[in-house]
């Protein structure tokens, strides 16, 4: 089963940046941390105050505004 901490990992070599800038208050990896919310609620089924908690204690709701822009941008065939 994939975990939490396996996605941001993956996502952060991904993105080129750490796992700390996935989790930290920052812009700069808004788009990377949005990805690896996103992936984590996809692949693991966790509720969203779950994976805010994984993310530097994030509340829920910006968990579900970062799973629905990943989508919206998705569904406009634009790549992650």
């Amino acid at each position: 089963m994939t975990t939490i901490a396996a996605i941001q990992q993956a996502t952060a070599k991904y993105f080129g940046c750490t796992v700390n800038d996935l989790t930290a208050n920052r812009l700069a990896h808004a788009r990377a941390r949005h990805v690896a919310m996103y992936l984590c609620r996809e692949m693991t089924g966790k509720s969203f105050p779950t994976i805010g908690r994984a993310f530097g204690d994030r509340d829920h709701s910006t968990v579900i505004y970062a799973c629905r822009k990943v989508e919206m941008e998705l569904a406009k065939g634009n790549q992650l």
